[in-house]
C-alpha cells in the first residue's frame, strides 16, 4: 500500500517493555522521550502494571486530543474514552451493555452482515485511499447535526491501532 513502516511505534514499544534500553544509544531520542513519558504514567513506572479499568490517564488525554484535531475542534472528553484489548473486544464489551431483556422484551440490535473479521466501523479511518475521498468520523456528523441529534443519541464508535497503520 506504499506505506512506511512503523517503525516509531516498533521502538517505543520495545522501550516500554524493555527499559534497560532507554539507555541504549541503537534508539532515537524522541522514541525514548515517548517512552518513558507513557513509563511514568504506569504504576510503578512499569509497562506490566496495572492500571484504571477505562486505561492509563495521559494515554487516554492523548488519544482525547487527536479526536478533537481529526473533528476539527470538536471537543472530546477523556473521561468518555476507554482503552481496551482490541476493537473487537471493546464492541462486545459495549454490545453486552445494551443487550438486556428476554423474550419480545429482549433488546434488539441492529449490525452490518457478519463477514469474517467482524465489522469495525471507525476502526479503518486511516485507511482512506482513493483520490477525492475523505474520513467522516460519526461523533463529528452527529454534532453537526444539531439539536435534537447532537444531545439526543448515545455514541459509541471504535478505533484500532492495528488497523489504522495496516492497509488491508
Amino acid at each position: 500500500m506504499g506505506q512506511t513502516p512503523i517503525t516509531f511505534l516498533r521502538q517505543v514499544t520495545t522501550l516500554c517493555l524493555y527499559p534497560e534500553l532507554l539507555h541504549d544509544a541503537a534508539f532515537p531520542e524522541d522514541a525514548k522521550k515517548r517512552a518513558q513519558r507513557l513509563l511514568d504514567a504506569c504504576a510503578g513506572h512499569s509497562a506490566g502494571a496495572y492500571s484504571a479499568s477505562p486505561g492509563i490517564p495521559v494515554i487516554r488525554q492523548d488519544v482525547a486530543r487527536y479526536i478533537e484535531r481529526r473533528d476539527g475542534g470538536i471537543p472530546s472528553n477523556p473521561d468518555h474514552i476507554f482503552l481496551s484489548t482490541g476493537a473487537s473486544d471493546a464492541i462486545v464489551t459495549v454490545l453486552k451493555l445494551l443487550v438486556w431483556g428476554e423474550g419480545q422484551e429482549r433488546t434488539g440490535v441492529l449490525i452490518p452482515p457478519l463477514t469474517p473479521p467482524p465489522p469495525r466501523p471507525q476502526v479503518y479511518q486511516d485507511n482512506v485511499y482513493a483520490p477525492g475521498s475523505q474520513f467522516h468520523s460519526f461523533k463529528k456528523v452527529l454534532t453537526e447535526m444539531g439539536p435534537p441529534f447532537a444531545e439526543g443519541v448515545e455514541l459509541a464508535s471504535f478505533h484500532s491501532i492495528s488497523k489504522g497503520f495496516m492497509g488491508e
